[in-house]
């Protein structure tokens, strides 16, 4: 593990709350950042990293999940005044490619799931097995379990035996190295089998880690292991993309662990108050018990506004004609599906162009004056759809409502959906 430097943390000038200033000059070597939504995170990030790179020889890492994200956070700590090698932000992605290439001694990969499909096709054909459809998936979906050591397997096809898949992968594993073609999935699961065996970072900061997938964890992890301090920066309940592999409970089972410290940052500087209140309510929900501390900074007062027996997609469209709210700038439109959004922008006609659409996923780290929430009760999953679970549910509402900086209007097929009834 390095050494800190003696050097004290900067003063406390960028403003900071009490609760910020206790994250960003934490030295808990492995530290959560419960970050509600708001919360002045990517600030509280750049304070926690220069005071990081200050104490520390070696260069700090920021992950991120998104191009956006890293140039934010890069503009924030070049503000910061922090030397040239102090730090380094990047995508996780972009770091797995690299430490991959350079395990590999080469200068680039080709990340191509057709190409991935072939190595596994050649890999059967060489064991003299089935190369049909059926095979090739099952190798490629169980490749990265494999490499990741885990027990657990997908679903084999009649035919595929598991002594003949553990026979192949390794055949196909080697078969991608030889082609250098991976897919994201694989370059992850390969990245983080041949990680150096010491960090050249002093400390790790990961931003919106609820983001991170099980094969994103093993790499960060493995990572970070001999660095002076992990710190994982997220918001549990913004943990919406479980569809994509997402983990949503790593915050919380490594936040029981007593070997991570966890601090919050539960006051919203975006959300006024009747959106806080409406969020505290949800605190009954057994996935969102966290958020009973949620205060608001924000002078503005606000409203959520229930809007029940709306009607289909058109007849929700003629009401945001008649009824939308202009006041507070250009109000977005949020459902859980593309194919809503496309409905009701070709109900609302002309008038679409007075409003911003959006998924909720797709929306997640913007805001808007007034957000406007539809469908809700379409299916019955209240805002998801029938195959999602409760928990999925509340964490999608919860992105939907600490979105918007004023007012927040759920528009109901029907009646809110017992659940949710603790807002009316």
């Amino acid at each position: 593990m390095l050494v800190e430097d003696q050097q004290p943390p900067v003063a406390n000038d960028l403003h900071l709350s009490v609760q910020q200033q206790a994250v960003a000059s934490s030295l808990a070597p492995r530290l959560i950042v419960s970050a509600l939504a708001g919360s002045g995170k990517t600030t509280t990030v750049a304070a926690l990293v220069s005071n990081a790179a200050r104490r520390f020889s070696a260069p700090v890492l920021v992950l991120a999940f998104t191009n956006a994200a890293v140039s934010t956070i890069s503009a924030r700590l070049a503000a910061a005044g922090l030397p040239d090698g102090a730090y380094e932000v990047l995508t996780v992605d972009a770091l797995v490619y690299r430490v991959l290439c350079r395990a590999l001694g080469v200068s680039s990969l080709n990340v191509d799931e057709d190409a991935v499909r072939a190595c596994a096709r050649w890999s059967l054909e060489k064991l003299s097995l089935p190369a049909e459809s059926g095979f090739v998936s099952a190798v490629v979906d169980n490749a990265a379990l494999w490499l990741n050591g885990s027990s657990s397997r997908s679903p084999l096809p009649r035919g595929l035996s598991s002594s003949s898949l553990l026979r192949v992968l390794p055949v196909f594993s080697a078969r991608m190295v030889s082609q250098r073609v991976f897919s994201w999935e694989l370059l992850r699961s390969f990245a983080a089998k041949n990680l150096p065996a010491h960090s050249p970072y002093s400390a790790v900061v990961v931003d919106e880690a609820q983001d991170l997938s099980p094969l994103h964890w093993s790499f960060v992890s493995g990572l970070s292991a001999s660095c002076a301090q992990t710190v994982l920066v997220g918001d549990a309940y913004q943990s919406i993309f479980t569809y994509s592999g997402v983990d949503a409970a790593l915050l919380p089972s490594l936040a029981a662990r007593p070997d991570w410290s966890v601090l919050p940052l539960s006051e919203t500087y975006r959300c006024p108050a009747a959106v806080a209140a409406a969020v505290r309510s949800l605190s009954s929900l057994s996935s969102l018990s966290g958020v009973a501390a949620y205060e608001t900074h924000s002078s503005v007062s606000g409203a959520v506004n229930v809007i029940t027996d709306v009607g289909d997609v058109a007849q929700q469209a003629a009401w945001l004609r008649a009824n939308a709210d202009f006041s507070a700038g250009v109000p977005v439109v949020l459902a859980r599906t593309n194919e809503t959004l496309r409905r009701l922008s070709s109900a609302l006609g002309a008038a679409a162009d007075n409003f911003r659409f959006s998924t909720v996923h797709s929306f997640k780290g913007d805001e808007a004056g007034t957000v406007y929430v539809v469908n809700i009760g379409a299916a019955s999953g209240c805002l998801g759809s029938s195959l999602y679970q409760p928990e999925d549910d509340d964490r999608l509402l919860y992105v939907a409502l600490t979105r918007a900086q004023q007012s927040v209007f759920l528009l109901c097929v029907r009646n809110l959906p017992n659940r949710w009834r603790c807002l009316q």
